[in-house]
């Protein structure tokens, strides 16, 4: 009877701890793959968003498979990779529809919560913080990439230099 408990919390750690299963979350590996490599390169609004898209049912059906720890913290990363994405949309969108070159916060209150998440460099402080967009997206892009290489680590299991986060 003793051995029991042994074999289960063997089995919990070995579950937590494990490997991912490559093959389970190969699309959402790709999807991460393709967003990262589309803002490095350079990537248009329509097909940026197809790619966010791509990520988030990815992340959706990566969150009902994940089993083990490891599954589980790798989802997360493109998670928070995804949500990132999502903010740098956001502030690309709002670029488009405005009709100055520098946005503020007074104008477009969507945009308060995302200048605080990131450090984008700007004028002014709160409602009146005011900044250009395309340097933005780029410093929203870099936390994203840096999100998506945590991930694919857990994913294949080899660890990547701790990449500075930016300023």
């Amino acid at each position: 009877m003793r051995r029991l408990p042994f074999i289960f919390v063997l089995a919990f750690v070995a579950g937590c701890s494990g490997k991912v299963d490559q093959q389970k979350f190969d699309p959402l590996y790709r999807a991460g793959k393709a967003i990262e490599s589309a803002t490095s390169l350079g990537v248009n609004i329509l097909k940026y968003r197809e790619l966010v898209q791509d990520l988030a049912t990815e992340v959706s059906i990566g969150n009902d498979r994940a089993s083990s720890g490891r599954e589980k913290k790798m989802v997360a990363l493109f998670g928070e990779a995804l949500a990132a994405y999502k903010d740098a949309e956001t502030v690309w969108g709002t670029k488009l529809k405005a009709t100055r070159s520098q946005l503020t916060v007074s104008e477009y209150p969507e945009l308060g919560r995302i200048v605080s998440d990131y450090p984008i460099n700007g004028l002014g402080v709160g409602p009146s913080f005011e900044f250009w967009p395309d340097p933005a997206i780029q410093v929203i892009w870099q936390r994203a990439g840096a999100k998506v290489r945590a991930a694919i680590a857990e994913y294949t299991g080899i660890p990547v230099p701790d990449l500075p986060e930016p300023k």
